[in-house]
C-alpha cells in the first residue's frame, strides 16, 4: 500500500505574509498523483490549515493505517517554514512566534509520527523558505538536520527546495521548486522516471541560481519509480516560459 499527504498552506495571520501560489502547488500535486495511479490513499490539507486541524488530519490518517504494511509514503508540503534552534518547523495559518510549538510542527515531531507506519521507502518533499536562519549556529543546519532525520527511516528521498539561509520562490500561481518536480515528470523522455530523475532535473533547474539551491538527502539505492509516464503527465504542465525568472521571494517573508 502507497500513502500520500499533501499540505498547503496559502493563507497566514497577519504578521506573517501570504502564500497565494501554495494552494495552486497542491492542486497540481494531487493531480499529479492522480495520473500515476499509484497513491490511492491520499490526506490533502489546503483549506482549513489552522494547526489545530491539521495536527488532527495527520494524527487520524496516520492512526488509520498504522497496523497495515507500507510500501511508499509520500509528504508533501508547502507553505513557510523556519529555522529554530536547529530545527525545522512547518509553519500553519495561525501561527504565532509567542505559541511556536502549538502553531507549528518540527521536522522531529513529523518524522515521530511518520515512521509509526514503518513505510519501506519515505519520500518527503518541503517547498518552503527557511527565515529562521538567524536562530541556528550553523549555516548548513538544515542539511544536519534532514541527514539526522534520515536515521527514522530505512530507506528515504528528503528533497527540500531550499538552503537554510535562502528563501523560496514563487509567484501567484505556482511556487518554482514545485514546478520543476512536475516538470521533471512531464518532460521526461523515458517511460518509468525514478525519484533519483525527479533530484537530478531538479539540480539542473536551479543549477545556475544563486538566490535558491534546493536541498537533498538520499538514503536509498536510486532504482525505486516514482511512476510510467504516459500522455496525460506529460500534458499536466501548462507552459510558463520565463516565469521562473520572474518569480518573487514570496515565502521569504514568513516572520
Amino acid at each position: 500500500m502507497n500513502l500520500a499527504i499533501l499540505i498547503g498552506v496559502a493563507s497566514y495571520n497577519r504578521p506573517v505574509a501570504d502564500l497565494p501560489a501554495c494552494e495552486h502547488d497542491v492542486d497540481l500535486m494531487s493531480r499529479l498523483l492522480r495520473h500515476t495511479n499509484k497513491f490511492p490513499n491520499t490526506l490533502e490539507l489546503m483549506k482549513n490549515t489552522s494547526s489545530a486541524e491539521v495536527k488532527t488530519q495527520l494524527a487520524q490518517f496516520i492512526s488509520k493505517f498504522k497496523d497495515q504494511p507500507i510500501e511508499e509514503l509520500l509528504f508533501y508540503f508547502s507553505g513557510h517554514g523556519d529555522l529554530f534552534k536547529d530545527d525545522f518547523y512547518f509553519l500553519f495559518s495561525d501561527f504565532d512566534e509567542k505559541r511556536r510549538n502549538q502553531t507549528s510542527l518540527t521536522n522531529d515531531e513529523l518524522d515521530s509520527m511518520l515512521k509509526t507506519l514503518s513505510p519501506k521507502l519515505m519520500i518527503k518533499v518541503v517547498d518552503a523558505c527557511h527565515a529562521g536562519v538567524a536562530y541556528v549556529k550553523e549555516s548548513d543546519a538544515l542539511s544536519k538536520q534532514l541527514k539526522a532525520s534520515q536515521g527514522s527511516f530505512s530507506n528515504c528521498y528528503f528533497m527540500f527546495s531550499s538552503q537554510s539561509s535562502q528563501s523560496s520562490l514563487q509567484d501567484a500561481k505556482l511556487s518554482d521548486f514545485t514546478e520543476s518536480f512536475v516538470e521533471a515528470c512531464a518532460t521526461f523522455t523515458g517511460q518509468d522516471i525514478r525519484y533519483k530523475d525527479i533530484v537530478d532535473h531538479i539540480s539542473d533547474a536551479f543549477g545556475g541560481n544563486s538566490d535558491q539551491t534546493p536541498t537533498f538527502v538520499i538514503q536509498a539505492p536510486c532504482v525505486e519509480i516514482f511512476c510510467t509516464i504516459d500522455e496525460p503527465i506529460r500534458k499536466l504542465l501548462p507552459s510558463r516560459a520565463g516565469a521562473r525568472s520572474s518569480s518573487v521571494a514570496v515565502a521569504g517573508s514568513c516572520l
